[in-house]
């Protein structure tokens, strides 16, 4: 029924596929099989990108299998992603939250994302609490604008410790951790 329905829709020779995702593919292949069923004329697969990750790509994209560089221009400073593929992204904890960022380079950073993988976040207490309070910055950012997450720490979130200043914040922090983290809002 879909290939009639393209082959109805066809005002010209020209079949122009927007997206190239999966189903795409599987059309281009299904024609590809059997010449008799492929529409007349010229077919373009139009993408914005000369790659596109599908699903049975993302654990190699997660594993940093498939990565590029992704430099994003914050107020005239640039700041390197190093392991990016199509949204996807993996960050060291120390790359996001030891250096001096704050909500400006993250609202940048989390515009090109469409997952996030965060690894190795600590333990806080009070002589990391500044690292602790550019994670709380970062999760509230990822939280608002809904971007799914995955982390690793050497603890599960329950067992997370806070520096005293910050001990309440960082209650709203784990509470969208576990949230953002969930089966609901990655599904």
């Amino acid at each position: 029924m879909f290939l009639g329905n393209i082959q109805k829709i066809m005002l010209s020779n020209h079949l122009v596929l927007a997206g190239g995702g999966h189903t795409h593919a599987l059309v281009l292949l299904r024609w590809a099989m059997n010449p008799k069923i492929k529409p007349m004329g010229m077919i373009t697969l139009v993408n914005q990108s000369s790659t596109t990750i599908y699903s049975g790509m993302f654990p190699g994209v997660i594993a940093g299998k498939y990565k590029t560089e992704k430099i994003i221009d914050v107020k005239g400073r640039n700041f390197k992603i190093e392991n990016f593929y199509e949204g996807v992204v993996r960050f060291d904890f120390k790359t996001l939250c030891d250096q001096n960022l704050g909500a400006e380079d993250y609202l940048e950073i989390v515009k090109n994302c469409s997952f996030i993988v965060i690894d190795q976040i600590p333990q806080f207490d009070n002589f990391n609490s500044n690292q602790q309070q550019r994670l709380i910055t970062l999760l509230d950012i990822i939280y608002d604008n809904s971007i799914p997450i995955a982390v690793t720490a050497d603890q599960s979130l329950d067992k997370f410790t806070s520096s005293k200043l910050l001990e309440k914040p960082f209650e709203r922090t784990i509470s969208r951790l576990y949230e953002l983290t969930s089966k609901a809002i990655n599904s």
